[in-house]
């Protein structure tokens, strides 16, 4: 009787074990957290800020070596080329400081094709902003 009774505690002992190893191993994964949906991007450091605060600025070899490192790095890069306008509550002269923005990014819109960006590209925006004495081109990558 006692073999029978060492074989049954036995196989007790081995069945519980193994319940015990199967419930550690095959323990279901807490879900995992829910996905967020990816935020837009939005630019905050520009790979390049152009001041035009003098009556010719030379920005095109400096461009020109900072749209070919950026390339470089990622062929597919696009180009935002934002002029960002200094802020006037007169009507003409706010006019006046538009079309100077708009040609200044036109500029190095024309600087980023003729150092082999495709124009394709390239996005021009414009927009005003408090604290700028000066018409300034910033330009981002994406």
């Amino acid at each position: 009787m006692k073999p029978r009774l060492l074989l049954i505690v036995a196989s007790t002992l081995v069945l519980a074990a193994h319940q015990l190893s199967a419930q550690a191993i095959y323990q279901p994964e807490p879900p995992a957290a829910p996905v967020q949906a990816e935020q837009p991007y939005t630019p905050t450091t520009p790979l390049v800020v152009i001041r035009f605060n003098q009556r010719k600025v030379f920005f095109e070899q400096q461009l020109a070596l900072a749209a070919k490192r950026a390339m470089d790095v990622k062929p597919d890069v696009v180009f935002d080329v934002v002029s960002m306008m200094p802020v006037s509550a007169d009507p003409a002269l706010a006019q006046r400081i538009a079309n100077v923005a708009a040609s200044n990014a036109r500029l190095v819109a024309e600087a980023l094709v003729k150092s082999g960006v495709s124009p394709d590209k390239i996005n021009p925006r414009s927009q005003s902003a408090q604290g700028y004495a000066f018409d300034e081109v910033h330009v981002f990558v994406r």
